[in-house]
């Protein structure tokens, strides 16, 4: 949380800002084949991951994304220690 992600190397990588967690809702547990519930999946989020699943971002650089480029992710300065 509170850094930058970015996707690819140098100044033409695209970068996105983690901004905010994402709290998940119990559509984790429907399996998007079969449509069958499974609340063991959302109970393992809760335990595991405090019902934190992923995260919220904004654009800050525009740019191509291709398989197999490097992804870096760099704490902002008040997230560094």
């Amino acid at each position: 949380m509170g850094g930058v992600l970015s996707f690819g190397a140098g100044e033409a990588a695209a970068a996105i800002a983690v901004t905010n967690w994402d709290e998940r809702c119990s559509m984790v547990n429907f399996d998007p084949d079969s449509g069958l519930r499974t609340p063991e999946v959302l109970k393992a989020v809760v335990r595991e991951r405090e019902n934190k699943a992923g995260v919220y971002g904004t654009v800050i650089r525009r740019g191509r994304l291709a398989v197999g480029q490097p992804l870096c992710f760099t704490p902002s300065a008040r997230h560094r220690e």
